[in-house]
């Protein structure tokens, strides 16, 4: 695959579909196939032309894509994959983890991007790895040290070439600047819940504006995942305010979805990972490029009412 270099940190393959630069030259396509829960097509995917798949240990597909992957005949470099390591498994040394959880169930030797799944689990948790600390509730958070040593174990697994970049998902501000005091350096990337019906402070405790905006002044990338809000089945392709404004530029209610959450992040910061089953639904995916909102559509969009689907944040407890 031929590529043509724009400006310093995007580029468009044959397909026009942009990538980002998220560091060291790791480029990583703004568009990915989510491959959770079972509802993802990856064989459709990639003869669509889509080379970012996005996984974890805990989605159970790492399997079934390596598997794809290698039977598509198409070189393992021109792929970016994603994996996540969940917040149990936080060391200083997670070499044996990243191998067994991660690299032999996708017969890999290395992924683009490890990401630390989570911030900590909810208060109910009731098993605790040794690194949680409850007395530092309500401060650092109980699960401070267990981020702090899960970020020590992605940089060894960068430094042995088992993943070119790492980064985390669902941090919020906090635990962003928390990674930076001990570390001084922030995460390449952070995934998060992100779409027109969950952008605001006043979502959850998360505060995922704030958190966005955090991300963007320090030159974290951003990769949101339930872009389109797609839980329960066709939530947000049903909202009039959608549906009008899609029958206005002739798109569908996914593909409007989709478009504001490319415009909001910032066409030079977000990355987007829709599950898919239907080719045709991912041939749309990977031309939204080709057109935009204007700043009033833009707008519409953006005054939705608020409400997160997943429960993945374990704030405040974390």
């Amino acid at each position: 695959m031929q590529f043509i270099f724009l400006l310093s940190c995007v580029w468009v393959a044959r397909a026009a579909l942009p990538s980002l630069d998220i560091g060291g030259g790791v480029m990583m396509p703004q568009v990915g196939l989510g491959t959770c829960c079972g509802k993802y097509d990856a064989k459709a995917w990639i003869a669509a032309g889509g080379r970012h798949l996005d996984t974890a240990d805990d989605y159970g597909s790492q399997g079934n894509l390596g598997k794809i992957v290698r039977a598509s005949g198409i070189p393992r470099s021109e792929f970016f994959i994603t994996s996540k390591l969940e917040p149990d498994n936080y060391t200083v040394d997670m070499s044996d983890v990243m191998q067994q959880q991660v690299l032999e169930p996708l017969n890999m030797d290395y992924v683009d991007l490890i990401l630390l799944h989570q911030a900590g689990r909810e208060k109910t948790t009731k098993w605790k790895p040794a690194c949680y600390d409850d007395s530092q509730a309500g401060k650092n958070g109980s699960w401070h040290q267990c981020r702090l040593d899960g970020w020590t174990g992605l940089k060894k697994l960068k430094a042995a070439g088992k993943a070119k970049a790492i980064g985390v998902s669902n941090f919020g501000a906090k635990e962003l600047e928390q990674l930076h005091a001990a570390f001084g350096e922030y995460p390449q990337v952070n995934q998060v819940e992100y779409h027109p019906y969950y952008h605001e402070d006043s979502a959850d405790a998360l505060k995922i504006g704030s958190t966005v905006a955090y991300c963007k002044a320090h030159g974290i990338r951003v990769t949101a995942y339930a872009p389109n809000a797609a839980y329960p089945r066709g939530r947000m392709e049903e909202d009039p305010a959608i549906k009008a404004l899609a029958k206005e530029v002739g798109k569908t209610p996914a593909e409007v979805a989709l478009r504001w959450d490319l415009q909001s992040l910032g066409l030079d910061n977000g990355i987007i990972v829709p599950r898919s089953r239907t080719a045709s639904h991912m041939k749309m995916n990977l031309a939204l490029f080709d057109w935009s909102l204007t700043d009033a559509q833009f707008a519409t969009i953006s005054k939705l009412k608020q409400g997160k689907i997943y429960h993945t944040t374990c704030e405040p407890f974390c």
